[in-house]
């Protein structure tokens, strides 16, 4: 039955029904050379073909897209940063302590330039 797919055209919505399990189950081996053709007759009759074959074939090209977005899964989205403060003090002398040291420093900064400068 794989290698005689879409060769008889009273059994079009059968084979497309076929296919389309193999798509989603893969029950049957299926020629490579059909699995190539697929899509390309898919949309053919699914523009030209019998309402009952547009179906099929419109199942069976669901079921492609279904099962190349299962090959190929979506990039897990970045989670955001996010800060969690636990048992941290906020101690808003930090800062006075900055510009007392830097004033200290800058003291004796002075206090060594004026010793080493004659007179």
């Amino acid at each position: 039955m794989p290698t005689e797919l879409l060769t008889d055209p009273g059994h079009v919505r059968g084979d497309l029904a076929a296919m389309t399990a193999h798509v989603r189950t893969r029950p049957i081996e299926i020629a490579p050379a059909v699995i190539d053709a697929m899509p390309k007759v898919a949309g053919i009759l699914l523009l030209k073909g019998k309402p009952r074959e547009q179906l099929a074939a419109g199942r069976l090209l669901l079921a492609m897209l279904e099962y190349n977005r299962a090959l190929t899964p979506p990039a897990a989205a970045q989670p955001g940063s996010t800060t969690i403060n636990v048992g941290v003090q906020v101690d808003n002398r930090t800062d006075d302590r900055r510009d007392r040291t830097r004033a200290i420093a800058e003291r004796v900064r002075a206090a060594r330039i004026l010793e080493q400068s004659p007179g």
